[in-house]
């Protein structure tokens, strides 16, 4: 069916077969030639030439059965076939090539086995077969079903083993698959792909829900995330990198936002973790829009004047403003230049200074970014080693002197100090009665700073208590007034103390007045190089300087008034 064995050459085309067989049908044999004897000379007899038979074609269903080759013999169990009536004889000569057997099989051709026992094949009669020869096979011998003979005896023994014998008209079939086992193949493989593809799909988050919008803040230098989460509860938690944060009853959520690259901006996708009442977990996403970074370079306090500049970086093709001023770009950089914050005072509670300033950044694709950035900046360790915040001297010059780390320039009123590396000195003029001195001190990296000294020049202490109207009632300890009040109190020195950097200091009982409770307590900060001893009686003049929290030897906690001494009397 699908090939045809090779023919014979083109000059024995002339010869024909004389009758074609059904396939599964039987031909018959031609008789067996005498067996050859002695050569014996005859005489000659007249050639007659007789067309060479055609070679036969071994059709299969499968291949092609190469040519040439015997086939196997019939099996015994199979009828014999009945011989012919011999041929009228024919002149002597050469006997006509005999037409090789057809061997038609549903499969194939069985490879020739050499048998040098098994008598030779017989071979087909050219005598055509009489009528009832061919109803008589047709009735002895069952038809093929499957390559077997219905009512044959059993298939004789395999042929032995060959060395393998092919040829290129031979075609070799490939064994086909069952069809399911080609369904089953397909079906692992549909699901491999939808394996694959979910793996995709999950790995790069598309086809999950959409990312919950959130908005950034920078707090205290560090971005914080806003957002909401639809259908949440405070039973709700978001997990980011690890650490767990609560939901409040609205469903919104703020958490610190760690791992990112520092000068990360624009839009970023931020994995978060979602557990939700029952403790189910669902990956999700935020998307949050950095508009800008910005970092406060604090180096160019030290200058003259002393300025803050803020260096940001933005998207690129982004504007940036601040403070509705439009601030030049560099790529994705830019720089903004504002004044320093005002000098903070030494005695101020506070050690650090903030600003804020408004910020808009419109990226290229329209989206606008409104902020505002908080400046914060430290004030200066400034430290004034001599003289004191009120000090009594009788000379025209006083000696200022201090310490400034990194100090870039110190200022004493109007009059510079000299610097030696942290250490600074000046030496300032000053005029009978009291002198304001203010002493300010730049350097980079903090706010500029400033505090006032008070130098008194050759006064008494009725002088003092005179031009400040001194008040030696109760009030004043009991209820410090906002101002400075100038006062004179005399009382026992309890305790007595001094820490690292500041001025010695004792506690006093008062007992020249009235107090509540029949008792009144004080502190009082004296001048560098005074010193007392305790239960001794002494008399102060000063000035109230606010109160001084803490918690005394029986645990208890108390705030009493602080008193800066310019006179120290031992009555």
């Amino acid at each position: 069916m699908l090939g045809v064995a090779p023919t014979a050459p083109t000059d024995n085309l002339r010869a024909t077969v004389r009758e074609a067989h059904p396939a599964g049908s039987l031909v018959e044999e031609a008789p067996t030639p005498p067996p050859p004897t002695d050569p014996v000379e005859a005489p000659l007899a007249p050639v007659v030439h007789l067309p060479a038979a055609v070679a036969n074609k071994q059709r299969t269903m499968i291949g092609v059965a190469r040519e040439g080759l015997a086939l196997p013999p019939v099996p015994r169990s199979e009828p014999p076939i009945p011989s012919q009536p011999p041929a009228p004889s024919s002149p002597p000569g050469p006997a006509p090539t005999a037409a090789a057997p057809r061997a038609n099989t549903m499969m194939g051709v069985a490879p020739p086995v050499a048998n040098s026992s098994a008598p030779p094949p017989a071979r087909e009669s050219l005598a055509p077969p009489s009528p009832d020869h061919f109803a008589r096979r047709r009735k002895e011998s069952p038809p093929f079903i499957g390559g077997q003979r219905l009512g044959s005896a059993p298939a004789p023994s395999a042929p032995a083993p060959y060395v393998g014998q092919s040829t290129q008209d031979e075609i070799k079939a490939l064994k086909k698959p069952p069809v399911g086992l080609w369904i089953f193949g397909a079906v692992v493989g549909l699901a491999l792909l939808g394996g694959a593809a979910v793996l995709a799909v999950r790995t790069l988050g598309v086809g999950g829900p959409p990312p919950l919008q959130a908005e950034v803040r920078l707090t205290e230098g560090a971005l914080r995330a806003h957002a909401r989460l639809p259908g949440a509860d405070a039973r709700w938690r978001v997990v980011h990198r690890g650490t767990e944060y609560p939901v409040d009853a609205t469903g919104a959520v703020d958490f610190p936002i760690t791992g990112l690259d520092p000068e990360a901006v624009g839009e970023i996708v931020l994995p978060i973790e979602v557990r939700d009442a029952a403790g189910a977990r669902s990956p999700r996403s935020l998307r949050i829009v950095i508009g800008y970074r910005v970092v406060a370079d604090l180096e160019h306090l030290g200058d003259d004047p002393p300025r803050v500049h803020l260096r940001f970086r933005v998207p690129e093709g982004a504007t940036l403003s601040i403070a509705n001023q439009p601030i030049t770009l560099s790529g994705q950089r830019g720089v903004a230049e504002i004044p320093a914050p005002a000098p903070m005072s030494l005695e101020a509670p506070t050690v650090t200074r903030s600003e804020r300033f408004p910020i808009e950044v419109r990226t290229a694709s329209g989206v606008v970014i409104r902020g505002e950035y908080e400046l914060r900046v430290p004030r200066l360790p400034l430290r004034i080693e001599s003289p004191g915040p009120l000090s009594l001297v009788n000379a025209s010059m006083v000696t200022v002197e201090g310490s400034l780390p990194r100090a870039a320039r110190v200022l004493v009123g109007s009059q510079p100090a000299t610097l030696m590396g942290d250490h600074f000195r000046a030496e300032v003029p000053i005029g009978p009665g009291a002198n304001t001195l203010t002493v300010r001190g730049f350097a980079p990296g903090g706010a500029p700073v400033s505090t006032t000294l008070m130098v008194y020049r050759s006064v008494t202490p009725q002088d003092y208590l005179a031009s400040g109207g001194g008040d030696r009632g109760v009030a004043p300890l009991v209820t410090p007034p906002a101002a400075t009040a100038r006062l004179r109190v005399r009382g026992r020195v309890i305790n007595s103390t001094q820490a690292a950097g500041e001025l010695p200091t004792f506690q006093l009982l008062v007992s020249d007045r009235a107090c509540p409770a029949q008792q009144c307590l004080a502190w009082v900060d004296v001048p560098a190089g005074t010193l007392v001893r305790v239960n001794e009686t002494v008399e102060v003049v000063g000035e109230t300087h606010g109160t001084r929290t803490y918690v005394n030897q029986s645990g208890q906690r108390r705030t009493d008034t602080v008193i800066r001494s310019l006179f120290l009397l031992r009555p």
